[in-house]
Parts: C-alpha cells; structure tokens; sequence
C-alpha cells in the first residue's frame, strides 16, 4: 500500500519534479461495499494530508470498475463525497467513466472543482466501446473541456492503451485537440 512507501515515493516524487503522486487501482476488496469505500476514502485523506505535507497533491485515477454498483453506491461518487477535496484529487480518465456507464459532464456538475487532471482517449460508443484516438469517437471533447474551469481541469494527458501505431495515435489526437475551440 502507498501508505507504507510513502516516504520513499515522495522523496522520488520531488526529486522528478512532480506536483502529483497519482494512484491508478486499488487492492481487491476495496471497491466491493459502501464500508470498505469509505474506508478507502479515509486511507486517501491520510495520505493526502501527507502529500500536502510534502509540498504534494495526492490524486486517484478511475477506471470503470469504479462504476459498478455497490449496496446502491457508485464507488467514485462515494470516494469523491468522503474524501477532502483540499487533501484528494481526482484524475478522471474520460474512456473509462464513459465505459463504465457514468456521464463525465454529471461529475463535474455534481463534483465541481475535483478532477485537476484528465485522461483523454475516446470511445467508439456503446456497446463496444472500443478504445479510439481523441476526436474520432462518440465522446464530447468539445462540452467537456468548455467545463474545464468548474472541473478544476489543470493538465490533460492523452492516451490510448493500446493503439495499432502510437505516433500516428498521438499526433491525430493532438491534431483534434489542437484545433479544438471550445
């Protein structure tokens, strides 16, 4: 756990410049009830308050496991409402909220000011949803970043997991995005 490496990631961290220490999963279990969510959330502000201790930001990155139904709970939505927002960043990876079945435009209205970083990777749309170059899927580029100030959005990263040409794949999205006007 983070928890227990906390000081040699940190000290890495500075040492590479980084303003975020970022967790991309969790262990098993974690997601699986409303209790172990919120205790979760409560590991997150812990190590949140010793990353702002650090002169760090501590942020969680969401996939779409994090949208199945829990007791009647989102699991993002419980994390987002019980961790601290001065403590707990979110980078939300677009691909995988909509993959999961969440709405990215609904989390910023309902979490304002939350998600500082952005993973952006498109999506065929359902029921596929294959993973596609930024720009050349169903996801709303253009509504989505014209709410980049009431979500809080610092830095995007575009990404692809597993793209057929990776140059090709980066400079199409950058192309997209660059021309972008929103």
């Amino acid at each position: 756990a983070l928890e227990n490496q906390w000081d040699a990631t940190a000290a890495s961290a500075r040492t590479l410049g980084h303003r975020w220490v970022v967790v991309a999963s969790v262990e098993g279990g974690a997601l699986d009830s409303v209790a172990s969510l919120k205790a979760l959330a409560g590991r997150f502000n812990a190590v949140g308050r010793k990353a702002r201790d650090a002169g760090l930001r501590y942020g969680y990155h969401n996939h779409d496991a994090e949208f199945k139904v829990v007791e009647g709970a989102v699991p993002l939505e419980v994390l987002l409402s019980e961790t601290d927002p001065s403590l707990v960043d979110f980078e939300m990876d677009v691909y995988w909220v909509t993959q999961g079945g969440g709405d990215p435009l609904a989390l910023i209205a309902k979490y304002p000011g939350r998600f500082h970083l952005v993973h952006a990777k498109d999506s065929s749309g359902a029921p596929a949803h294959e993973m596609r170059d930024v720009g050349s899927g169903t996801i709303n580029w253009k509504k989505i970043f014209a709410q980049r100030r009431k979500a809080g959005i610092e830095h995007v990263f575009v990404e692809h997991d597993a793209p057929g040409d990776p140059f090709a794949s980066a400079t199409a999205s950058y192309k997209y995005l660059k021309a972008l006007e929103f």
